[in-house]
């Protein structure tokens, strides 16, 4: 007899595992290790991903048709995220965190109140999976923060710089969304 409570021989294989790297450059079609000056921030802790769906039902107001009905529904966008932990501090990560903000001339950062253009990033995030030759891989189109600047601390312990990080549609292109899933295999140079 079967039971629905059992693990299947390949699930190690098939779990991510640790935290990862947050990255400015990587090919998902030639999965390389990535170069020094590629690296964003090594990510520490708990991370989190969400990629939702606005849903509307355009039936919900016509007199005599049903409501939740798979012809009515339509998705009208995404809203995506990734929500991770920097280990390092740098000027780079900073501004990142901020999401709109800029190097005065004292060499300090100072937040502003709008976006440019150069705020949204193509980022990616790619994570090990218990299979070392595997990565679980994360891209993230026109990315800026939400989250503003939040940094933590313990006694004896290391500093963390959450990022809460937004990939965003552009009108140019409103059917693509804004975040793209990848379970690679890791090619060695």
């Amino acid at each position: 007899m079967w039971r629905a409570t059992r693990i299947s021989a390949d699930a190690a294989d098939k779990m991510q595992i640790n935290a990862g790297l947050l990255l400015n450059n990587f090919d998902v079609a030639n999965p390389v290790e990535p170069a020094d000056e590629d690296i964003v921030c090594e990510t520490t802790g708990d991370f989190s991903i969400t990629c939702t769906p606005t849903v509307e039902d355009f039936f919900a107001d016509v007199n005599n048709a049903p409501t939740n009905t798979k012809e009515g529904k339509q998705i009208t966008g995404w809203e995506c995220s990734l929500g991770v932990t920097a280990l390092s501090i740098t000027e780079e990560n900073l501004i990142l965190s901020l999401g709109a903000a800029d190097v005065m001339e004292d060499g300090g950062i100072r937040p502003r109140r709008t976006y440019k253009a150069e705020d949204f990033k193509s980022l990616y995030w790619i994570g090990d999976m218990i299979d070392e030759n595997k990565l679980f891989a994360i891209v993230m189109d026109d990315t800026v923060s939400t989250g503003g600047l939040s940094f933590t601390s313990t006694n004896n312990g290391k500093g963390g710089l959450a990022l809460t990080l937004m990939p965003h549609s552009t009108i140019t292109n409103i059917e693509k969304v804004p975040m793209a899933f990848y379970i690679l295999e890791k090619v060695e140079e």
